[in-house]
């Protein structure tokens, strides 16, 4: 059982995450638990990274029979795991649109992990980066292909559904912020810099 380590056996979680990372694998993507995003939107995180994601392409892989493995949203693509949240014409224009609502702009990265690493680097720091770190577009894009699939939906939802989830993660989840949604919508970084 993991403890502080001073032996009166009391479990604490941080014990057992720092056990639990000390033995993965090397190659793994840092494991991240972001307080601003949801548990369900860490674990998805975490499964998309391990590349666990039922995507097209991950369902015949499994042996599982699908109608196409064409891209859920452009039907074009294979729907692999970096298809769809980068390289997707739908996802790079949604990537393009988020880059400009926070004043970045984004390289072409060829996986998920370069995404990350390259947001990592980025300028976006304290808070907005804790929140932000891609999750809620990621998870937004994972929902709107979901979506898709069962439902033609309107890809211009997408980008605003981005822009309200991420709000509503920030201001809702971290007691100590209060963040106003006109500033916020004009320059979030400076929105979330400024508390």
């Amino acid at each position: 059982m993991a403890g502080d380590g001073d032996g009166d056996g009391v479990y604490l979680a941080k014990c057992g995450r720092k056990l639990i990372e000390g033995n993965l694998c090397s190659d793994t993507y840092a494991t991240r638990w972001l307080k601003e995003l949801p548990a369900k939107v860490n674990i998805f995180i975490w499964r998309m990274l391990l590349n666990k994601l039922l995507t097209r392409m991950n369902l015949m892989s499994r042996g599982i029979t699908v109608q196409s493995n064409q891209c859920g949203i452009c039907d074009t693509g294979d729907e692999t795991i970096n298809h769809l949240m980068l390289h997707c014409d739908i996802a790079r224009d949604v990537w393009a649109l988020v880059g400009r609502w926070w004043n970045l702009d984004f390289p072409f990265v060829l996986s998920i992990r370069e995404q990350l690493s390259w947001v990592d680097g980025s300028r976006i720091h304290g808070v907005a980066c804790g929140c932000w770190k891609s999750g809620t577009t990621f998870w937004s894009i994972w929902k709107f292909r979901n979506q898709n699939v069962f439902q033609k939906e309107n890809k211009a939802i997408l980008f605003d559904s981005i822009v309200s989830t991420s709000f509503f993660w920030l201001s809702n989840r971290n007691t100590k912020l209060s963040i106003n949604w006109i500033g916020f919508l004009q320059d979030p970084i400076m929105a979330c810099n400024s508390l």
